[in-house]
């Protein structure tokens, strides 16, 4: 409520403003008409762009769509990682133009595709096929690369710290298996002492019952 009266109050002085300015504009033409004043120096620029007249109200501009948006759409819907998607923002992609977002590059060519005469969905599967084709391809040559670089930097493989760290890691899962195996004999230990117990407990032997059953009739 207090949002619409703000804007209420808005609209108003914006009426009051353009009402004034319409009257402020012919009283000063009338009496640069007549005689009374020189001519302003804003008088000539007011008079080709007067105040508009009340109620003004603009056409709703036309909503601009273009053909690749439908396509857009669909391809956010099938990939929804696409917001992770890398843009290269450095000044040689741009001045190469490698700096398009995987979305774009893929939306265009697939809009290509279709301008084409190919159906939509072959035109996307076609589309699809080339870009992880060509993705897988640069990939590869990245970590080719990177295994050069890291040879010729005298910085050794990934390979050979596994190696070195692999005597490490089967010591300490040898000592993980027998702290386990030493817990798994203690449970099994105290469940056998349990079992005995209950054992001994329901079993008992004919004399000791003969001498229970001696004491109860004693205290009768």
């Amino acid at each position: 409520r207090k949002d619409s009266c703000k804007m209420g109050k808005y609209r108003s002085g914006r009426r009051v403003a353009e009402t004034t300015g319409r009257h402020m504009l012919a009283k000063v033409a009338n009496l640069v008409k007549g005689g009374v004043m020189q001519e302003p120096t804003w008088y000539q620029a007011a008079k080709r762009s007067p105040p508009p007249v009340l109620p003004f109200r603009a056409p709703k501009p036309q909503e601009i769509v273009f053909p690749e948006d439908r396509l857009a759409k669909i391809y956010m819907r099938r990939n929804p990682d696409h917001p992770y998607e890398h843009v290269n923002a450095s000044f040689d992609a741009k001045k190469e133009g490698r700096d398009k977002s995987r979305q774009y590059l893929f939306v265009n060519l697939w809009q290509k595709y279709i301008e084409k005469g190919m159906p939509e969905e072959d035109a996307y599967m076609q589309v699809d096929k080339e870009f992880r084709t060509l993705e897988d391809k640069n990939k590869a040559e990245r970590e080719a690369n990177l295994r050069e670089k890291m040879l010729a930097d005298n910085v050794p493989e990934w390979d050979y710290y596994q190696k070195l760290d692999r005597p490490y890691v089967m010591e300490a899962l040898d000592w993980h298996k027998q702290q386990w195996m030493m817990n798994k004999r203690k449970v099994a230990v105290m469940e056998e002492m349990v079992q005995k117990k209950s054992e001994l407990a329901d079993a008992e032997t004919p004399a000791a019952a003969q001498k229970k059953g001696a004491k109860k009739k004693g205290k009768k």
